[in-house]
């Protein structure tokens, strides 16, 4: 290890070091690379048939729009354990020990590539939902993590973190769920945890006991007790105790249409419908009116159903709708143009509604789906819904990314019908703004709502 010492302002000596793996611990990794890549040649390579191939979605409408990529899993995954086995054995014969875990990093991000890609033989690999699903996932976890390091840059080692998690989620949920109150839920989860951490810290600083023993004990604790809690107190009231809502995804715009000075009060946005069929468009343009009827453009016909929604609440902006020949009904569906599929729970029965490995539907012939979407505000207001599934992995393999019949059940949710773009194709999709107030067949509506032509 090298230092140098450079003389501070006040007087003090700040040393600087540039960090030298133990060779041994360099062997080490070395070793792991090249098991990591026999486990690759063995499990990843030979299992499969020289003909299986793995295809990853790489888009993300509207944003990023790239080619399908499609690989052979065998050949892939050889090269890449190859890969791995040599930079494993460049770790173990080098002298050097500088740039180690950069080495390690490449070997072992090639060794998940080959799982991946043996993970997708067969099917399809939706890359860009894996990352976020796994963002999602872990985002608690980062939190949780970074209150450790908090804590240890204190000199406290808190291994009870898992502990007060368990406490601030059994006591979040109950409180948000008689309450109502998400915000006082939050706070009641919040003084759990910290409650727990004030006695790790009172415990191990005021009388001495080991830090470690004090957190496994927490943690056990805890989990003992919410267990306990949960199915004695919990579950037999789920209505009450263990039903809380959700906090609503905040706006990173504000809707710029209420700022207009006229034409605020809704858009309309009308798709045309898709030439392509069955195997889809690359693009498709439409046009986004402001107002409704302000202008001869914007103006509701006859034709028009409208659907007042929910301005508040867990059901703020969604209908109820029924599908003909399914159970239903789903009461949280909601139109979304921010989607370019159909989230549809799984439809029955599975023969006409056949799913791919991915929860894609992919009947060989084309499906249509009808049922009647019903307001949840005034029950008398109902608008025809009907949509179309098809097996569209053609077109996508193609490079497209417009359809009118591609739906799928991956987070799809029960109860919910995501109505994404496939639906507003062919469609005028109107969105009434909270507040704003229309005169529509003599009847007075006002926002939020939908009307469909």
């Amino acid at each position: 290890m090298s230092m140098t010492g450079v003389v501070a302002p006040d007087g003090l000596v700040a040393a600087t070091a540039e960090r030298v793996v133990p060779s041994g611990r360099v062997r080490g990794m070395g070793v792991f690379l090249v098991l990591l890549a026999i486990v690759a040649a063995l499990g990843f390579v030979s299992s499969v048939s020289s003909r299986a191939h793995a295809t990853f979605l790489l888009s993300a409408p509207p944003a990023v729009s790239v080619s399908p990529l499609t690989m052979s899993v065998r050949w892939t995954a050889g090269a890449l354990a190859m890969l791995c086995a040599a930079l494993g054995v460049l770790l173990v014969l080098r002298r050097e020990q500088r740039g180690a875990y950069l080495i390690f990093g490449v070997g072992f991000a090639t060794f998940l590539w080959a799982f991946l890609v043996w993970a997708a033989r067969g099917a399809q690999l939706n890359f860009v939902q894996m990352l976020v699903t796994t963002l999602i996932s872990t985002t608690p976890l980062v939190f949780g993590s970074l209150s450790g390091v908090m804590c240890e840059r204190s000199g406290v080692i808190n291994i009870a973190i898992e502990g007060q998690f368990l406490a601030g989620a059994f006591l979040g949920a109950m409180i948000g769920s008689v309450t109502g109150d998400l915000w006082l839920g939050m706070l009641a989860g919040a003084v759990a945890g910290g409650l727990f951490g004030l006695l790790l810290a009172f415990l191990t600083l005021r009388y001495a006991v080991d830090q470690i023993i004090v957190g496994v004990v927490i943690v056990a604790f805890c989990t003992g007790l919410t267990n306990f809690l949960t199915e004695q107190v919990l579950t037999p009231d789920q209505t009450t105790l263990n039903s809380p809502q959700t906090f609503a995804p905040i706006a990173i715009l504000t809707n710029p249409i209420v700022s207009f000075a006229s034409d605020n009060n809704g858009s309309i946005l009308v798709m045309p419908s898709l030439a392509n069929y069955p195997q889809g468009e690359l693009t498709a343009s439409g046009t986004l009116y402001f107002g409704i009827n302000t202008q001869s453009n914007n103006t509701l016909n006859s034709t028009y159903s409208i659907l007042p929604t929910p301005a508040t609440g867990g059901n703020a902006t969604f209908f109820s709708a029924t599908l003909n020949g399914q159970a239903g009904p789903y009461p949280a569906s909601f139109l979304d143009s921010g989607s370019n599929e159909l989230f549809i729970p799984p439809l029955q029965p599975p023969g006409t509604y056949p799913l791919n490995s991915n929860g894609d539907y992919v009947p060989q012939s084309l499906q249509t789906v009808s049922g009647t979407a019903t307001s949840l505000s005034v029950a008398t207001d109902t608008a025809p819904l009907s949509f179309s599934l098809l097996d569209v992995t053609a077109g996508v393999n193609a490079g497209n990314t417009a359809f009118y019949d591609m739906g799928t059940t991956n987070s799809a949710t029960a109860g919910s019908l995501d109505l994404g773009m496939p639906y507003f194709y062919g469609h005028s999709i109107v969105n009434g703004i909270n507040g704003a107030q229309i005169q529509f067949n003599s009847t007075t509506y006002t926002g939020p709502f939908y009307a469909i032509h």
